[in-house]
């Protein structure tokens, strides 16, 4: 078994209805390929042991790989070649540390600086050198009850959403953070998925205003394949990055396309290949009882395929989209896209997704290993 996730957690992403109809996708696909190469000669290292948790991730700082340890709110810093060289965040008071551990989100800003975001809608913004510039609340607009929520649920109110913790991912211009949600309301919980209304209106994504903290607008929605093909909805999940501080790219779980947006979630262009030996082949639940729905959605999650990430490389113009095989424990995908043309669909180890670009190599997220507490990092070079 490759991957489990929570049922419970992805099972509470929306489905609500508005006046407000989907226009958001409005240009036509355009899948152009020009394969360059087929395979990719993979290198692998371990980090260097330090006490951590084993619950974080991995990020290209620079010339420098930082391990962001979300429980215990620390940065260990690594070359790359995964030797480390020193703890540059600590948690405490001071104004070189993080006031709290159990941070969900980390995103660094264009001028280098850090964005850490906690577990009750804090967040701390740093400077390059990890000095702290602020600490503030998620301020969402939240001016109407839960209890009127509850009978007229609306999906424009900030109230009827959470942030989506378990699609890991932020991105951020140095003025905004856009972050991801799923919905918060009971009615919106397993029993949407079977309504065409959770497809076609549940908002995707919140924009903040990062010196205010401010949540000025929730907007976004699922893929038209969603409305098309209701299985799909057991993918309810989507992975994001900006190619600009004006350009959002966005690939959903289920979904062969890839779509560009203006970060105001005008429809630019879609594009994109199916990845190679995916069974996408999503079963139908409408027949699964309440009882049964739990386990049918895992068999389904750890048996079926998925896109499973997105990242842009602005040193070089290259997009790159993962997918997991679950139905191969052996072999992943990977697709490399230059200015929406495909020139790449490789396999590659069950590895996490590419974070970043030095000195002509390619580098990943590590690969955690409880057992063996280790962290694996893979890297690439692209010579075309």
């Amino acid at each position: 078994m490759k991957k489990v996730i929570a049922l419970s957690i992805a099972l509470i992403i929306i489905g609500c209805g508005s006046k407000e109809k989907s226009g958001y996708f409005t240009e036509r696909a355009n899948a152009v390929t020009d394969i360059q190469f087929e395979s990719l000669n993979i290198e692998s290292f371990d980090l260097e042991y330090v006490k951590s948790s084993l619950g974080g991730v991995l990020v290209m700082d620079g010339e420098h790989l930082n391990f962001i340890d979300y429980q215990f709110g620390r940065v260990y810093q690594f070359d790359t070649d995964g030797n480390f060289i020193r703890l540059v965040l600590d948690r405490g008071r001071g104004p070189s540390e993080l006031p709290r551990g159990g941070i969900t989100f980390y995103s660094q800003l264009p001028n280098r600086g850090h964005l850490f975001i906690g577990s009750s809608y804090d967040y701390y913004v740093f400077n390059a050198d990890y000095e702290r510039l602020q600490d503030s609340m998620i301020r969402w607009q939240q001016d109407k009850p839960l209890e009127y929520l509850h009978n007229n649920p609306t999906p424009e109110d900030h109230r009827s959403y959470n942030l989506a913790y378990y699609i890991g991912d932020v991105r951020t211009t140095n003025e905004v953070a856009f972050l991801p949600l799923m919905g918060s309301l009971p009615q919106y919980s397993a029993f949407s998925f079977d309504t065409e209304l959770f497809a076609s209106e549940a908002r995707i994504l919140a924009s903040m205003n990062l010196e205010t903290g401010e949540v000025d607008r929730i907007f976004g929605r699922f893929s038209p394949l969603y409305v098309q093909n209701p299985p799909a909805r057991l993918f309810p999940f989507f992975f994001y990055d900006l190619i600009d501080e004006e350009t959002l790219a966005i690939t959903y779980a289920a979904d062969p396309d890839i779509y560009l947006f203006t970060t105001d979630f005008r429809h630019i262009a879609t594009f994109g290949s199916k990845g190679r030996n995916m069974d996408k082949e999503y079963e139908d639940f409408s027949g699964i009882s309440d009882k049964d729905f739990e386990q049918f959605g895992l068999t389904q999650w750890n048996t079926k395929d998925g896109y499973s990430s997105l990242t842009y490389i602005p040193e070089t113009n290259l997009l790159f989209r993962g997918y997991t095989r679950n139905s191969d424990p052996d072999r992943d995908g990977l697709q490399i896209y230059r200015d929406n043309v495909l020139f790449a669909d490789v396999d590659i180890p069950p590895m996490r997704k590419v974070i970043g670009y030095h000195d002509g190599w390619y580098y990943t997220d590590a690969k955690i290993n409880e057992r063996e507490e280790t962290k694996t990092v893979y890297r690439f070079r692209l010579d075309f």
